[in-house]
């Protein structure tokens, strides 16, 4: 933060957290297939990925909450390059779940739905709307600011004017919880804990002095 030259008072800066628990959960999938034919392998996981997209609407997923993600085509040559020609084809989607109590038994049945063909990326938690954790998160960043102006002030024998200027900075945001590789299975019965995310604030507030 650049200070002015004429300026007198004091600098300090605050931090402030509060944290809820997620409603909001997001999941990376994808239908991945190969085959010796290109058309073959595209044909196998765009089926796999109509089974999986039927599998999250039936479950209530609207289509808004539904977007095609990473989409690609390679040659697979082995895992020591000298195998046999094949070409691997992944199409992938993200949701958006509204319902973090449901969430687990949603990407079992989506995945199940798509067979051997199912691959699950990523899951990560959030929320809908963060305005409310930011605005309790501000306001204990202000006050923590407060609380150490009103200190120094009083160890310099000074009292707190105006405030001059304020400056934020904010963090907190999706939280991955989940990452899968391709072929790892789920557990019979599976669950996601949203636990708590937090919301965190800096502020840098300047007072002139009294």
């Amino acid at each position: 933060m650049a200070e002015s030259s004429d300026f007198t008072g004091i600098a300090v800066y605050g931090s402030g957290r509060a944290a809820a628990p997620p409603d909001v959960v997001r999941i990376d999938l994808a239908a991945e297939a190969s085959s010796e034919g290109v058309q073959a392998a595209l044909t196998e996981a765009t089926n796999g990925l109509a089974r999986m997209r039927e599998a999250l609407t039936t479950a209530g997923v609207q289509g808004v909450d539904l977007r095609s993600a990473e989409t690609s085509v390679h040659v697979d040559f082995g895992p020591r390059g000298d195998g046999p020609q094949r070409y691997v084809a992944r199409l992938g989607l993200s949701a958006t779940l509204r319902d973090v109590s449901t969430a687990g038994s949603v990407v079992q049945d989506a995945l199940g739905s798509a067979g051997e063909t199912a691959r699950l990326s990523g899951l990560s938690f959030l929320h809908s709307d963060p305005s409310t954790l930011l605005l309790t998160a501000r306001e204990a960043a202000f006050a923590d600011a407060r609380a150490k102006a009103d200190q120094y002030a009083a160890l310099a024998g000074r009292t707190l004017g105006e405030v001059a200027a304020v400056e934020e900075t904010a963090g907190g945001g999706p939280i991955p919880v989940f990452r899968a590789s391709a072929g790892v299975p789920l557990a019979a019965d599976f669950t996601v804990d949203g636990g708590t995310q937090e919301v965190s604030v800096t502020v840098t507030v300047r007072w002139s002095w009294a």
